[in-house]
């Protein structure tokens, strides 16, 4: 692997071969700092322009080492993807093309601080000058897709989603498909086939996987006397001088409400009641933020408002998943992270495996009952709306490799800590197979690279384990700011030095950099720095870009 590296400068790249993709990360320290030919300064065209001149400026970092190509570069092979402006920052996105085919995993991102200097760049490019390019489709649409199913061992029936596409192999560019198969049970099952030749360069699942943990179970009596000392719980007790509960002073109307645990029987033996905000007026628990389905019985309908359910009823699931995630999206507004206005569908009681998880391709939440139901666990509820999150602020791609898998699972068990202010995730849930007390701690000793096991939920404890150290030396409302706007800065294939860059990003915008050398030292003391050490860059080397080079 050749590293090129200016590290005062915060500029570093990863490439493997002319022609292969080179990962980027440009990043400029603080203006008063630094006055060097790479300080692209503020101006007043538009982000989108501003952005395509600091690119064009960058041809010696995107692999055209040549005065001809670096002269003539025009930065037309990048399609504009979407251009987001977000609290003191604005993020430019591009989609590498080729003949108005896209590159597969090549997207560049321009990050502009408010006065519209450039503050970082980074993501994938691929110089298509040098690289080898296969542009003779013989295989078919048809004949592709039957190629991906027998790559996952799929019935001829299945259906699955094509999308045409140059893949990066090593230091050539082949066209050829993308394929999606959801399938329940297995996830959502991606295959790069080529479109020349037939093989199958890629295979990968766009579900993260099941925690190893999840495998051993208690017996099945003590999980039984589990439930049914859940089940018993009982609901809220009206105070002795109220006759008629919840008066309604006349033209008043009764705010919606229900029953739940928060976060969860385990750690809140006691039930509450809660106001159920942004209703729709259909009476099922749909909303502003998210519409529930219940995969078990028809879904909870009140034309009241009450959703007042016991512990044994399926109903109480959905109360739980629907407070919560409307809870965090209202947490979120208020530090100014905007999502989208769509709500988040989330359906209980999905099936019997003890799994719930997130599904990039339909924008969903699903719950399983296996062991204790997931959807009693806030913790866990807050955990798969995390990806949701990540998904949604930076594009972060949990299954193309390690690291990014450990991010998102890092990032979904700091949304659950964060906001109950606790380390341990998953109390009640993992009573089912846990003698520990939680399912996973963020109060842990892993570093890196020392501790990685390259299994999503493991290696997450040490990305979640440094945004809680963050969070204990910062506090809840810097460490939220800091690490729920950092998600923008992210590249699509981040490592843990990426999301440390997104951190100080961050700082750089909503503070000037008042937070740097705390972030710095917090990372440091997990291994995670900002330069490569000599161990971090063996990891690279084995695990950087195996999408292109198996």
């Amino acid at each position: 692997m050749n590293k090129i590296g200016l590290l005062t400068l915060g500029i570093l790249c990863h490439a493997i071969h002319y022609g292969a993709p080179i990962k980027l990360s440009v990043f400029q320290p603080p203006t008063t700092s630094l006055n060097t030919e790479f300080n692209f300064t503020a101006s007043f065209e538009e982000p989108e322009e501003v952005a395509r001149r600091f690119i064009s400026s960058q041809t010696h970092n995107l692999g055209y080492y040549s005065t001809f190509a670096s002269d003539t570069y025009d930065t037309q092979d990048l399609a504009l993807h979407k251009v987001e402006e977000h609290q003191h920052a604005t993020h430019v996105v591009f989609q590498q093309e080729l003949d108005g085919i896209p590159v597969f995993g090549q997207q560049l991102k321009i990050h502009l601080r408010e006065d519209q200097s450039v503050l970082l760049m980074n993501g994938h490019y691929v110089n298509l000058e040098e690289a080898e390019i296969f542009n003779l489709r013989t295989i078919e649409q048809e004949q592709a897709l039957s190629i991906g199913r027998r790559a996952f061992n799929l019935e001829e029936g299945i259906e699955g989603q094509i999308l045409e596409t140059f893949i990066p192999f090593k230091e050539s560019l082949v066209r050829g498909y993308k394929i999606l198969f959801i399938v329940p049970g297995k996830g959502e099952l991606v295959a790069l086939v080529d479109g020349t030749k037939g093989n199958v360069i890629k295979t990968y699942n766009q579900v993260l996987d099941t925690p190893r943990h999840k495998t051993t179970k208690k017996p099945k009596q003590k999980v039984e006397s589990l439930l049914k000392e859940f089940k018993n719980s009982q609901p809220p007790r009206a105070p002795a001088s109220q006759t008629k509960p919840d008066r309604v002073n006349p033209g008043e109307s009764k705010k919606p409400s229900g029953w739940i645990h928060s976060s969860s029987f385990k750690t809140e033996p006691e039930m509450k009641k809660v106001e159920l905000k942004g209703l729709d007026k259909n009476g099922h628990l749909s909303g502003t933020a998210c519409k529930l389905e219940n995969k078990k019985e028809a879904k909870a309908h009140s034309e009241k408002g009450e959703f007042l359910f016991r512990p044994e009823s399926t109903h109480y699931h959905e109360v739980m998943v629907y407070f919560h995630i409307t809870e965090m999206r209202d947490y979120l507004k208020s530090i100014g992270v905007s999502l989208n206005t769509k709500p988040t569908t989330a359906t209980v009681h999905y099936n019997d495996d003890d799994n719930s998880f997130y599904s990039p391709a339909r924008k969903e939440l699903f719950f399983g009952d296996g062991g204790v139901p997931d959807s009693a666990d806030a913790d866990i509820i807050l955990h798969e709306f995390g990806h949701a999150i990540v998904d949604q602020l930076s594009g972060l791609e949990g299954g193309w490799g390690s690291q990014g898998s450990a991010m998102h699972e890092g990032y979904g068990d700091y949304v659950a800590a964060s906001f109950f202010g606790s380390p341990d995730i998953g109390e009640w849930d993992s009573s089912a197979y846990s003698e520990d007390g939680f399912l996973r701690t963020l109060k842990n000793q892993k570093k890196f690279p020392e501790d990685l096991t390259h299994q999503g939920h493991e290696d997450g404890e040490i990305w979640g384990g440094v945004l809680w150290d963050l969070y204990k030396e910062l506090d809840k409302e810097i460490s939220d700011h800091l690490v729920y706007h950092s998600l923008r800065f992210l590249p699509q294939d981040a490592n843990f030095r990426d999301g440390l860059v997104a951190i100080l990003s961050a700082d750089e915008t909503l503070y000037k950099g008042k937070y740097r050398k705390v972030a710095l030292k917090v990372f440091e003391n997990r291994g995670i720095t900002i330069e490569d050490t000599e161990e971090e860059e063996e990891v690279q080397q084995e695990r950087f870009n195996d999408l292109y080079t198996e």
